[in-house]
């Protein structure tokens, strides 16, 4: 996984669904601490970590074969987790329902690639958090956060917690020494 997120968050759900059928989750995340990987039974790994020579093209023909025909296949991890050529060809044969990529290896996918055609995918350029409703509330909580630590207050939703000198405590950062002038 690429993230653990914040409890009860989107990726600590993940991985509590991961482990239930035995699953060994490691987890891509900086802001991750050895006491809150174990408390969520992960084990803590670097991203360069996730893509190795076993997981390059983890899913390739024989395991896309393995899908049922109404399966979506998404990925929005690492482009080279998927061979997108075998990808392009199970689409094509109608042995997967579609898939949505927002990662792709190499990273610009040529404009001639068969999954540049395909009605059954939707592509996106690793910017497929981008929405409307996404832009406003970016809007929304910048100034409250502003406002907040400018009152003396935490910071929500902070994203170089270490960088800044900040931790993460019940979901929102906190300064790990006295504030200037304080």
């Amino acid at each position: 996984m690429i993230g653990l997120g914040r409890n009860p968050h989107i990726g600590r759900a993940v991985a509590e669904r991961a482990k239930a059928p035995g699953l060994r989750v490691l987890v891509a995340d900086p802001f991750t601490t050895d006491e809150q990987a174990a408390e969520a039974g992960v084990e803590l790994a670097g991203l360069d970590d996730l893509l190795t020579r076993e997981t390059t093209h983890l899913l390739d023909a024989r395991r896309l074969a393995l899908m049922k025909p109404t399966a979506f296949l998404v990925n929005c991890a690492r482009g080279a987790i998927v061979d997108l050529d075998a990808l392009a060809q199970s689409l094509e044969r109608g042995e997967l329902a579609g898939a949505g990529i927002d990662v792709f290896d190499p990273e610009r996918l040529p404009v001639d690639h068969p999954l540049m055609t395909l009605r059954s995918t939707v592509l996106t350029p690793h910017v497929a958090s981008y929405s409307e409703e996404s832009i406003a509330e970016l809007q929304r909580q910048a100034p409250q956060n502003v406002a907040a630590v400018l009152a003396g207050g935490p910071a929500v939703n902070v994203v170089n917690t270490p960088a800044a000198g900040l931790t993460i405590a019940d979901g929102q950062a906190q300064s790990e020494s006295p504030r200037r002038g304080s």
